[in-house]
């Protein structure tokens, strides 16, 4: 007598001999709009990254990376004797578009005061340090040139890739206040020279300023007393 076995199906034969094909997989529409959306999402948000990251690598900063201590440029014998009992005071800070700023104000012991800014400009994703100074030269020289009844201007020979001063006898008819602008690179430096006061009575008639005589006035302080600081200042620049 057999032991028991338990009864075995037949195997499953195919009509045909041959398996039939897998049903299809359905794919889920909303699932793959999400991947073409995060796709493209990816592609805007890194080609724009990647092209102004190229962008901004092609633009030099400039030759001048570090303001100096504008006092302590001062150095030339000229400048030295201008100065004389004078009081250098050095400052620091920013200037108006966030850039590094340095100053040095100077009051003379029988000429005035003589107010000097130098300001760095930086490369950004837009434009190179030497364009932003650029355009900060072409602001500062629409600036000073404006609104202005009797002025004249020059240039201070020999200073900076472009300079301008501007003399400007608006008030009254003696005293003259000068006020300049450099851009060297990527630098720009700023001087406002006021003389002492004089008054009125004090000047012969003869001796006032007019349109005729401003522009040798001014020729004749920017090279006297203007240019020798401006000169020792760019040369200064680090």
């Amino acid at each position: 007598m057999h032991p028991y076995q338990p009864q075995q199906s037949p195997p499953f034969v195919f009509v045909g001999g041959q398996p039939p094909a897998p049903a299809p997989r359905r794919r889920n529409p909303a699932a793959i709009a999400l991947i073409v959306l995060s796709a493209v999402l990816s592609v805007a948000v890194v080609l724009p990254a990647a092209f102004l990251g190229i962008r901004y690598l092609t633009f030099p900063d400039g030759p001048h990376r570090t303001p100096p201590r504008v006092c302590a440029t001062l150095t030339g014998a000229q400048t030295r004797e201008l100065i004389g009992a004078g009081t250098p005071l050095d400052g620091k800070g920013l200037g108006g578009l966030g850039d590094p700023e340095n100053t040095c104000a100077i009051e003379f012991a029988d000429r005035g005061t003589l107010d000097i800014a130098v300001t760095y400009r930086y490369r950004d994703w837009r434009s190179s340090g030497i364009d932003k100074a650029r355009e900060g030269f072409a602001n500062r020289s629409s600036l000073i040139r404006q609104a202005r009844v009797l002025s004249a201007e020059t240039v201070i020979a020999g200073a900076g890739d472009e300079s301008l001063c501007v003399g400007v006898a608006d008030l009254d008819t003696v005293n003259v206040l000068y006020d300049c602008v450099i851009r060297d690179g990527n630098a720009r430096i700023d001087l406002t020279y006021q003389p002492s006061f004089a008054a009125e009575s004090d000047i012969p008639e003869e001796n006032r300023v007019t349109a005729r005589t401003l522009p040798g006035i001014l020729d004749r302080t920017v090279t006297e007393v203007i240019r020798p600081f401006a000169l020792d200042v760019v040369a200064g620049l680090t």
